[in-house]
């Protein structure tokens, strides 16, 4: 019976792991099972309650707000294609408008694309949209960026574009 008590104590300490705590280069507290330079054991006793210092996260919200109170005035986007007085040959009326947004294109951001003056859309979390059937011609595209609450921050210079289609009397 003792041998056997014995035998069960041995195991669970041999069974027990080992906890190291090191700080790395960027100063974060990381635990591991396996010993790095520098680390130092944890001793964990189940009686004994562990407590580390917070972290200052203040940062984080400091962040956010700056970010939030941004002016609009810094945020620009752009239309990059289809170019310039471009004139897309397409007998489906169909036009492919792919546009970017500087700085970064935030979450909650959406673009709007007008086409002479009207949305064709609903607004899109990216810049690229796709127009069907419109009606050969000159037209005049323009991306409008908005932000989560859909107010308006920043809108591309127009873009004028020429579409044309064979005519429905003369398709030759």
């Amino acid at each position: 019976m003792i041998l056997c008590i014995l035998g069960i104590s041995l195991s669970a300490a041999a069974s027990e792991k080992k906890v190291y705590v090191h700080t790395d280069a960027n100063g974060v507290l990381v635990f591991s099972d396996k010993p790095q330079p520098g680390a130092k054991e944890v001793n964990l006793n189940r009686h004994q309650k562990l407590i580390m210092p917070a972290q200052d996260t203040s940062i984080l919200q400091r962040l956010q707000q700056a970010e939030q109170k941004a002016p609009a005035s810094q945020y620009q986007v752009f239309i990059d294609q289809p170019s310039q007085e471009q004139t897309i040959r397409n007998n489906y009326g169909e036009i492919y408008v792919t546009g970017h947004v500087k700085p970064a294109f935030r979450s909650g951001f959406k673009v709007r694309l007008l086409l002479d003056g009207k949305q064709q859309q609903k607004p899109h979390a990216n810049a690229i949209f796709k127009l069907k059937d419109i009606d050969r011609g000159e037209h005049t595209l323009v991306l409008e960026l908005l932000d989560s609450e859909g107010q308006l921050l920043a809108v591309s210079e127009p873009r004028t574009i020429y579409l044309f289609r064979a005519s429905a009397i003369r398709p030759n």
